[in-house]
């Protein structure tokens, strides 16, 4: 095992989390695997970076025992429901001394959105039992985030929702811009667009986020600012409408 390699902790044997485990294996010494109800213990001495790829709800409680012994974190989206439980876990962060990020993966695309937009057009389907408030933590928040670079700075106007069958429809209103969001929970068919740019995973996008992460290379001021502003908007939504 390279001396290089990053000793980590991983909490989470979900679907996502085994694709997760899979890649981690090939950049990382991992010391142990657990899941939400396991009862063995831990020696948080042995590692470097905590990762966690539970469900939502847990994610507060398990992100703060890792950063209270000065464990770096990298948690799956979103860190918490609760903007206050997020700054909680920031300011825990800068208090240890130690990184939190947040999963952001759809940035490591490189995609370029157009920051003098007059109108964006997401379009996604994919086959899911999730309801509709759960859509916009599972799939708006990742809109969101590649967006952020392009209205971070924009004063929402007003926001308009429609809901119909399958399909969820959010109108975001800035001055003299709009993003029109659509989902499609129920579609034979996978599909992600942004305007005319269809998004296709030509690349394993989990392994590279891991290796910009582990050498350091990544932003996380701006991964905070951008976890925040996404959980900030999802929440202003989900109580306007949900």
């Amino acid at each position: 095992m390279s001396k290089n390699k990053k000793k980590i902790g991983i909490y989470g044997k979900g679907r996502w989390g085994k694709i997760l485990i899979e890649n981690l294996k090939k950049i990382s010494d991992i010391k142990y695997i657990r899941n939400t109800k396991s009862k063995k213990a831990h020696t948080l001495s042995e590692i470097d970076w905590g990762i966690v790829v539970t469900p939502d709800k847990t994610h507060f409680k398990i992100v703060k025992n890792f950063l209270e012994n000065k464990k770096n974190v990298f948690c799956e989206k979103p860190l918490s429901r609760s903007p206050i439980e997020c700054k909680y876990l920031y300011n825990l962060a800068k208090k240890n001394k130690v990184k939190l990020y947040v999963s952001d993966i759809e940035i490591f695309r490189k995609i370029k959105i157009e920051k003098n937009f007059t109108k964006i057009i997401i379009s996604r389907g994919k086959k899911t039992e999730c309801n509709f408030k759960e859509i916009l933590y599972k799939l708006m928040y990742h809109d969101i985030y590649i967006l952020y670079d392009s209205i971070k700075k924009l004063k929402i106007l007003k926001i308009n929702c429609y809901r119909k069958n399958h399909t969820l429809r959010i109108n975001i209103f800035f001055k003299n811009k709009m993003i029109n969001f659509n989902y499609n929970k129920n579609s034979k068919k996978k599909y992600h667009i942004i305007n005319n740019l269809i998004l296709k995973k030509k690349e394993n996008l989990v392994l590279k986020m891991f290796k910009y992460l582990f050498s350091n290379k990544v932003d996380f001021n701006e991964n905070k600012k951008r976890s925040l502003y996404c959980i900030n908007l999802i929440n202003k939504i989900n109580k306007q409408f949900f």
